[in-house]
Formats: C-alpha cells, structure tokens, sequence
C-alpha cells in the first residue's frame, strides 16, 4: 500500500514508558487516510507490558510484538547509556518482512506526519540517516572515520531488500563482535558498514535536544538553532522520566501518559536516594565520623523523598514540582540563567562578549555592555623575555590601528608548539605585504612551550594563559581581531571580520579555504584520529598537517629554525660536554598524559641499550634530560643525570651538539627538527610511524600492533591487545642498538680528528703559535682555506684564534683556542700567551701603507686574497682559488624548499658600495617569479624582497650554508655569502664594484657583472679604502646596473649548472713575505690595551 509505514521499535523494560509515549505521539499527528504498523521487539518484556501496547491500538494503527531473549549479553561493555538491546537493529532485515522499515529510538517525540519521511528514495542506499552534530561540535572522539560525518542511529530509514541482498546484518554483527571501542554500542557499525551507501537526512528528522543547548559561537552550526518545522525530536542525553532540566520536556508530557510519568519518576528518585544511602553506608565503615550523618539520613530518607516531589535542587538549578511535574524551574550556567514555567522558557539572561541580553518569551527587551573595557578583565606583565604573561584586572597592550591584527591561541605540548611556530612562519611569509600585526596565545602547562617564541620574528607578541595551575580564558577578547584562528594540529577560526577581508583579497582567499574545509571536513576537527587518517591517504605528515589544501606552501621538514639564544661553548663547558662525544637520552611524556603512558620504554631497555654501544664506544657519554625527575627517573648507566637540571636554552644546546638523541615520539623530537640538530632515534608504539617521523632520523616500530593513536580516549595508558604497552616491549635494545651503532660508526668517520675548542692549559701542551685574523664571514672563510694549506705544507695540525667556531668544526687539522679572536684580543691575553710559550700571530689579507692622517691606510693587494693570506703564512707554491665546508648529511638535508630552480638572494651588502640597488634586484625576482623560486638570506634587518622565502638572521651560520648548498644559484654583491657560496659548491652571480679590484676575491666559477656607467673607481685603484673614508661620489662604483643585466648572467649560470659542470677552479703562485707577531693587529686597531 502507497499510504503504509512501516515503523520499528526496541523495547526492554526500561524503555517502556517513553517507547509509549513515542507511539503515541506518531498515532496523534498522523493523517487519517494513513496506515501505521508498529513493529515492537520486545526484549524480555512481560505479558503486562506486551498488553499495555496492544491497547494503543487503533483504527489504521496496527501494533505486532515481536518477543526476543537479550542474545547479545556477552557483546561490548555498556556504555553511555545505551541499552544491548540496541543491537537487535542488526536483525530487522530478518525480522521483518517489509523492503522498508522506518526505525526509531523510544526516547523520540513526533510532532507531524512521517509519510514525508517513509517515502524518501532510498533504493541506491543502505539507509537514510542524519548527522549527529552533538559528537562533531563537542570534538568527541569516534571510530576511525575517513567520511565527512558521524551519523546518528536513533532514527534510520532501512532498505530492508538491499541489506538482504549484500548480507548486511551478518556484517554488522561481526564489525561489533570485533569492535573494542564499545563507545555507542550499535551505531558505530553503523556508520562504518553502510558507508558509503547512506543517504543524508535532514536536521528535523533527527533533532536532539542538546543542539538548543550547545555553545554555538563563531561557528557554523547556528542555524541548528533556528530549525523550527522540527518532525522528530530525540532526548538523546537525560530522559524525561529521571530528569527535568532541559526545555521542551512540556511535549514529552503532552504525550505521556499520567500514572506512566509519575510512577517512572518517582522510581528513578527513590534509585537515586538508594543508592546515595549506600554509599554513605559504605563510606561510614571506614571514618567513623560519618556514622550520626547516615543515621540522620536512614530516619529521614523517606522525607527526603516525598520533599523531592516538591523541590529540587542541583547542579545550578531550583525547581518547584507537583508530582513531578515542572511548575517553575531556573536554571544557571556560567553567567546565563534561565527561567521556566510549566516546562515553558518564560526569560532568558545571557552574557557573552561582555554584552548582557536579555529576553522574554524569546523577545530580546535590553541589551547592554556589561565591562566597560578590557582593563577590568586582564592583567597582562612582560617578562624580560618579551612574553606576557595573563591575569585579571590590569590592562591589555593595545592591539595597532594601523595594521592588519591577527590573534592564535596555540594549544597541545611542546611538539605542537614548534609545530606552530613553523606554521606562523609561513603564514607571515604569505602575507607580510598585508602589514600585518600577529599575537600569540599560549594555552599550555608545560613552562617551556612559551619560550618558543623567545627572540623570533614570526610574532610581535607572546601571551601565555596558563597561570597558577590554571587557564584564563581569553575568548572575550577574539573580537578585538581582525581574524582569530585557534590551532592545535588544524587551524580554525574563532573570529573573522569578514567586511575587512575584502581589504586583502589573499588573506580573503584563505581564510574562505579555511571555512570550507571546516565545514566539508568538520570530522577532521572532532577526532585526531580521523585527521590522521586523512593527512596518511594525502601523504601528508604532522609538519604539513595544518597547511589547508597546501595554500602556504609548508614543505615536509621544518623550514623556520628556533634560534639559540645562549652560547653554546659556555653551556657544554656548564655540563663538562665541551669537545665530548655525547648522546642525549629522554623517556618521558608530557603534564597531559599519565606517567605509565603506552608510549614509554622501559628503564632497563634503556639501560641494556647503553651498554651495548658502550662495548663498542666506550669513550661516548649518555646524558639523560627531561624536565620532572618524579615522572623520568635515573636509567641505570647513565653518565649524567640533567633531567630537571636545565632550562630550554640549555635544552636546545643539548640537542644540538649531541651526537644522537634517543626518544619515543614526542615534543623533545619536534624540537630538535625545529632548531636543525643532529638526528634522533626514535621509538615508535602507539603512535603512527608515517605521521609523525622525519627522514633524518632513525624511526624504528614494532611488528606485532599497529598505531592505536585516539582509537579510544584512554589510548596512552591502556593497550587494546590485552598486554600492557605491547608494541614498545616488542622492541628489544638488541634491534635497536644494531640501528644506532650503523649511524653512529658513520658519524664516527664523519667527526674523527674534527676541530676541538681548547682551554689555554690544553692548547700549551699542543702548540706554540696561535694564528688569528678577522671576524667576517667571508675573511674567517678565507682564513680556513690559507691555515687548511698551511697545515697541509708543515703536515701538522694549526691552533687558532676566532669568534665563528662552527665554521671549523668540521676541519680535521685545525684547532680552536677559546676566547682568542679579534674583537678580544687585548694586552692581558697577550701576556698569558707568552707567559704559556704560544705566540699569536695576526694576519690579514690587505697591505698597510702609511698615513700622515690615519696612521696606517689600507690598501688592497695585488691579487686574490687569499693569495695574500698565503704569502703572509709563508706558503710556497701554486695554490688553489677555492676552499671548503664539508656539511655532514643531517645539514645537507636542510635548505632545499621548493621543487622548482631555487635562487638564493642578498637585499643588502655590508657597505653601501656591495650592495645592489633595491629596485634593480626586486625587479629581477619579478620578471622570473613564473620561472624560478627565491630564498632571501641576510641580516635579520635587511630590507625584505617580494616574492622570496624569507631566510634571513638565519640562527647560525652553518644553517646559511646548508640553504646555500641546497641552492642553484647565489646572486648578490660582494659579501661574505659569495664566499660561503663559493665554500659549499654554490655558483653565484655577483654584481662586482669598481670598489675593488677585479682580481680581489673573484672565483673562475661565477660570472661577475660590472657596472658599464660607474662614475668613480678611487678606491679601487688604491687612492683610497671604501672603510676608512665617507663616499663623497654617492656609491657611483656600483651605479648604472640594470635588472636584464643580471638576469642575462643568471640564465647563462643555469644553464651550465643544468649540464652539471664541475666549478671552475682558478689559481695563483704565492710570493711568501711572512708577517710576525700583532704587528698587523697594531697597524690596524692601534697599540693594545
């Protein structure tokens, strides 16, 4: 029949009163000409109850009973509570003998005609269902789920032929004999084994009574508010029957039946006041003095009772009853209250934003402001760090009219942390041109996470809201912004002004990408696990997770690198690791998580770890760090135990300078990819090996279990195998010691023989002279490749003086003194060298001429630099125009960030006359934006280029030589970053000024453009030095450049770097005349002090 619908319901004992009232509320608002049959399956119910239904009966109303026995007692455990005999939806193709089946919980309310509904086309499906928003915007945990929503179960239209047909209930039933998770009993084998065959319901065919309930601010659930043609409302959290504080419980009485409702709720108070005696009972046993309390309680239990038919007190709320029925109700949460008569909203105070509102009947009668500014509401105080720190009463540092404001609050553990920071690095980069203004806040409780920012450029200010073992809750002041993303693996907004967007059509753009993929994927933002999932089918890892649809660019390894802020010599000394081969250990988890987490090794296979490379490093030193000695104990083994001895600074030296670090998955990980350390090992268990690891690490996993990361919420300290942590006790310290040794015997080769920092002490037994020269990059390289020639022609190792020691650190025939190089040294040092038999010799590559005004005037030589660095050495013979910087692979595998030609540029010189003029070089990026990708190297305050990856004030210089090396061309002036290019096989192309000689540092590898229109060439021509007078000529030894000029030179270098050609070495003969002494120092900073 056309008019027939075919409803299935299931029903035990504690269902009954609502499964009653459901039906009748279907029976009143059907339409008379259609036929109702009603399917009950009964689950243990008694012949009274079989009775009860049969007497809804009526004309057009049939009602079939259908007895069943609980066969699903032994499946899952019961939680959330919904009843086992929710199950029994998987037998409906076999029970009843329809093709279509209309399915409801009894805990439902119909408020008009469902032959809309039955008749939906559903033959290409499985089922129509509706999505359980509740889940989504509340960010609970689910299954693993790869589609777009979370359908909820308490209302599906079932195509009964076609379940038949693919065997559907037999699937069903074994997804849920298998499933561990037991979260919502049959309506997560719903979800996953239906997919993709489910047909979209809309919200008033399933509308849960939590959605009017629900926080719904600056998201896009509100209309879930507005829907007002509601067909079928679902109490989907507390019933009627056992509790009267939520609205619109007035139609569950419209329908129920009287004696049914009083007696329902009368049982539920007295299960409640049992069970509360009870537990004063037991409580009495063991403190004595609770024993007079519960025998007040037992001689007035029954008062206590027969009062709760009156009134009712808890959780925030007052009620006026009349045998259980609502007369007046108010309600409070946070600063919103509520009022109620007869089950009815009558006014509504709400506070959000600090704007009070209120409403009558719905109506809104005064709204007003509520705190007069943000000064009554934050204190926030900077830190001799730069980072504010929030608490109440004191005000806020007002956000720059003039730019473009952008807020995050940044949540998780330190990973995340860095993680972020990588992110904003990027996002700045993307839209710098915008002026904008960005503030971080910090939502975390580890103290360290907020030092990330310390001494950056990606943020103008820091906020932590974390304070005396508690949050503040910045969310009133989002507004402020002109845009708010919240991001903790994902970003979301919070708060946009979208009037102002159209201001910046590519922020615009963005942040429409943002709601969209919020809005298409919003299960991504409700589960961890669901996102994993997705960024694994997107070979996506954790570094790019939050780049939406790859808008910013984010490339698979960090590309931001966190700046050191301490010295690194001074803290290795602090711990006595300075010139020690040493491997950092950690083995702790985060405040988040519980100390026996999953993730964890055990003590003692760390410990048999250690002696197994012992047996053959016995001279390496283990160093345990951490941060609570109470959550990461001692390991047996261990050399030195700095776990709570150190603060982050410290922290990042440490990971930096160690040969290896061995961790589980974790925050210390992330960190040292962010500060561009060495490699780590890292032990994977819980958590996803493809996710969350990096290349240059040794990332090692078990066999036996796969990742069960937000499978279920107490993932980190419970192992769904029955065996606790069974997938990091499948890893024994034999595999895992066979990997490290591999590396480390590697990097063994790699550092044998490597430079070593000296104390005076150490260095008096050595050597007898020490050789320094200038602090400038490109004369500190110079200076290596002269004493590199001079140790090769005396075959013995050099000892000296310098500020850049990591320059050296790979050489294997220099040696540095600590704390000798030009900028210190002074009479007092000179004297303790003499005092310890070592002779300092300062050397540089210029000629000193004497001057009746200066003293001594500069002038530079006859030939290459370098050249006249080896006659001032002594050096004999015909020498090589070049020198090196041997990176090791973990360098090496930093600095390539784009895909297509990478071209590293420089915006300024160190003088005026090597510096390209800004336009000129702006516009050369311009006309090859379509072909070539630009990198910006630099000082930090360099004029920025548009259009380029923004490296510059890199954190050291090594990581400058990384990007070089990764680079396919350097185009710039001349400057210590030609060199360093020269020193890492970079070919360059270098706009030379007749400043200098032609021959002065000029490499047969690169192609130099001299300008054809310059107006002055005094200085190079030796009448005068470029720093030691005041250009009168306006820099005309550089002027007349044009942007074709060089990007003529620039495809000539590319083209025969596509041929892969070998650079072109260039040589000069030495004509040795050998400096003694300072007297070059003297000649050039006057007598000592």
């Amino acid at each position: 029949m056309s008019n027939m619908i075919n409803i299935a319901m299931i029903c035990d004992e504690k269902f009954i009163c609502l499964t009653k009232t459901c039906i009748r509320s279907i029976i009143a608002n059907k339409k008379n000409n259609t036929l109702y049959h009603f399917y009950i399956i009964g689950v243990e119910i008694s012949k009274q109850t079989i009775q009860e239904f049969q007497n809804l009966e009526q004309p057009n109303v049939v009602i079939t009973i259908l007895i069943k026995n609980n066969d699903y007692e032994n499946i899952g455990q019961l939680k959330h509570r919904v009843s086992k005999a929710a199950l029994f939806k998987f037998q409906l193709p076999a029970l009843i003998p329809t093709d279509k089946v209309l399915y409801l919980d009894g805990d439902i309310i119909a408020s008009d005609d469902l032959g809309e509904l039955y008749h939906t086309d559903i033959s290409e499906n499985y089922a129509a269902m509706a999505v359980d928003w509740v889940a989504e915007i509340r960010k609970k945990d689910h299954i693993r789920l790869l589609h777009r929503h979370y359908f909820n179960s308490g209302v599906i239209l079932l195509n009964l032929k076609k379940m038949r047909e693919d065997s559907i209930a037999e699937k069903l039933l074994a997804y849920k004999e298998h499933d561990t998770f037991n979260r919502y009993m049959d309506q997560d084998a719903f979800n996953v084994v239906l997919y993709p065959k489910i047909l979209l319901l809309n919200e008033k065919y399933n509308f849960h009574e939590e959605y009017e309930k629900l926080r719904l601010k600056d998201t896009n659930y509100a209309y879930l508010q507005t829907i007002d043609n509601i067909v079928l409302r679902h109490y989907t959290a507390y019933k009627p029957t056992e509790d009267l504080k939520f609205p619109h419980s007035e139609q569950f009485f419209h329908y129920a039946d009287y004696s049914d409702f009083v007696n329902c709720i009368i049982k539920t108070m007295r299960d409640d006041y049992a069970r509360l005696y009870q537990h004063f009972v037991i409580l009495s046993s063991k403190h004595e003095d609770l024993v007079k309390r519960v025998k007040i309680l037992e001689e007035s239990f029954w008062k206590i009772q027969f009062r709760k038919l009156f009134i009712q007190k808890a959780n925030n709320q007052y009620s006026c009853l009349l045998l259980g029925l609502p007369l007046f109700k108010k309600t409070t949460r946070s600063e919103n209250k509520k009022y109620y008569l007869f089950g009815l909203p009558i006014i509504s105070i709400s506070t959000k934003n600090n704007i009070k509102t209120i409403r009558i009947f719905g109506i809104k009668i005064s709204r007003k402001q509520t705190i007069s500014s943000l000064s009554d509401t934050f204190s926030i105080k900077a830190n001799d760090k730069g980072i504010f720190e929030i608490s109440k009463l004191s005000d806020l540092p007002e956000l720059p009219k003039e730019k473009l404001n952008i807020g995050f609050l940044l949540a998780g553990g330190l990973g995340d942390t860095c993680l972020a920071a990588n992110y904003l690095y990027y996002f700045r980069q993307k839209f710098n041109n915008y002026n904008i203004h960005i503030d971080v806040y910090i939502r975390n409780t580890n103290p360290i996470a907020k030092t990330v920012f310390e001494n950056t450029n990606i943020t103008d200010r820091v906020f932590t809201t974390y304070k005396d073992g508690k949050y503040t809750d910045v969310s009133c002041i989002y507004k402020k912004y002109d845009l708010f993303i919240r991001i903790v693996r994902l970003p979301e907004i919070s708060h946009l002004n979208a009037a102002n967007m159209t201001k910046f059509p590519l922020l615009q753009q963005y942040t429409n990408i943002l709601q969209k993929f919020r809005q298409d994927y919003c299960s991504l933002f409700s589960s961890d696990l669901n996102a994993l999932s997705y960024c694994n089918l997107k070979k996506i890892n954790r570094v790019q997770q939050a780049d939406i649809n790859n808008f910013l660019g984010i490339r698979k390894q960090f590309t931001y690198t966190l700046p050191i802020n301490i010295s690194v010599i001074e803290t290795l000394k602090k711990f006595n690791l300075l010139n020690k081969k040493f491997i950092t250990i950690h083995n702790e988890t985060d405040l988040r998580y519980p100390e026996g987490s999953c993730k964890l090794w055990k003590a003692e296979n760390f410990s048999k770890l250690i002696e197994l490379i012992k047996k053959q490093h016995p001279d390496y030193i283990f160093v345990q760090i951490g941060g609570d000695k109470l959550r990461s104990p001692e390991i047996p083994g261990i050399d030195f135990y700095l776990t709570g001895q150190t603060n982050f600074e410290e922290i990042k030296v440490l990971l930096k300078e160690c040969l290896l670090h061995i961790d589980i998955e974790g925050g210390f990980v992330h960190l040292q990819r962010a500060i561009n350390g060495s490699s780590s090992c890292v032990l994977f268990g819980p958590t996803d090996i493809n996710f969350f690891s990096y290349p240059e690490n040794i990332n090692i996993t078990n066999n036996i279990c796969a990742g069960c990361e937000n499978i279920f919420p107490n993932w980190q300290n419970e192992c769904l195998n029955q065996e606790k942590n069974i997938c990091m006790r499948s890893i024994t310290p034999g595999a895992v010691a066979q990997q490290i040794l591999s590396y480390l015997n590697k990097k063994e080769l790699e550092t044998k023989d490597c430079c070593k920092i000296l104390s005076l002490k150490e260095a008096k037994a050595k050597y007898k002279i020490i050789y320094f020269s200038f602090n400038g990059l490109g004369d500190t390289l110079l200076f290596r490749s002269a004493i590199e020639k001079l140790s090769k022609q005396r075959k013995q190792r050099i000892l000296i003086g310098t500020k850049n020691a990591e320059l050296f650190k790979d050489s294997k025939c220099i040696d540095i003194l600590e704390g000798i190089d030009e900028s210190t040294f002074n009479a007092l040092q000179r004297q303790k060298l003499l005092e310890n038999n070592i002779e300092p010799i300062f050397i540089t590559g210029v000629k000193y001429i004497k001057d009746p005004q200066l003293g001594y005037r500069r002038q530079w030589p006859n030939g290459h630099l370098l050249t006249s660095l080896c006659n001032k050495l002594g050096i004999i013979g015909k020498i090589e125009l070049a020198g090196s910087l041997n990176l090791n692979e973990t360098e090496k595998a930093y600095g390539r960030f784009f895909e297509k030609t990478q071209i590293a540029f420089i915006s300024k010189g160190l003088s005026q006359y090597k510096t390209i003029p800004l336009p000129v070089i702006q516009d050369v990026i311009k006309k090859l934006s379509d072909k070539y990708d630009f990198v910006q190297l630099g000082n930090a305050k360099d004029p920025l280029l548009d259009g380029v990856l923004d490296k510059r004030g890199c954190p050291s210089l090594r990581e400058a030589a990384s990007i070089l090396y990764n680079s396919d061309l350097f185009v710039g002036g001349i400057s210590g970053l030609m060199h360093l290019a020269r020193f890492v096989g970079c070919p360059s192309v270098i706009v030379y000024s007749h400043a200098e000689p032609e021959t002065l540092v000029h490499y047969l590898c690169n192609i130099d453009i001299h300008p054809k229109t310059y107006t002055c060439s005094e200085c190079g021509k030796g009448n005068c030095f470029p720093y030691q007078i005041k250009c009168c000529n306006n820099y005309g030894c550089i002027s007349g450049i044009t942007s074709d000029e060089i990007i003529a030179a620039i495809e000539q270098q590319l083209k025969k770097r596509s041929h892969f050609s070998p650079l072109t070495i260039g040589y000069e003969t030495t004509t040795p005349a050998r400096v003694k002494g300072i007297e070059e120092f003297i000649k050039q900073h006057g007598d000592l002090k």
